[in-house]
């Protein structure tokens, strides 16, 4: 389970101004890879503080319209950010 999860339908959501830190999966924004009601989803990510320990999801997004903006990322293990 990761630390942030957005799915089914959510619409118009920042993320928390965070700082994360010793986590295998960060964030997912989307139900699964079949579910295509996410696409309405709009998402902003940013200041957010990506630290030691993370693997990877930072943010990892399925469906719908996401902006990631001035992020510190310090340290990831697999990989940073990625959509399908």
């Amino acid at each position: 389970m990761g630390s942030l999860m957005l799915s089914r339908d959510p619409r118009l959501l920042p993320s928390p101004t965070a700082h994360f830190t010793g986590h295998n999966e960060v964030m997912l924004f989307g139900a699964s890879d079949s579910y295509s009601g996410d696409s309405i989803m709009q998402v902003t990510v940013a200041f957010n503080h990506f630290g030691r320990g993370l693997v990877q999801r930072m943010p990892r997004c399925r469906w719908g319209f996401f902006h990631v903006v001035n992020n510190d990322y310090t340290h990831w293990l697999l990989y940073a950010i990625y959509w399908w």
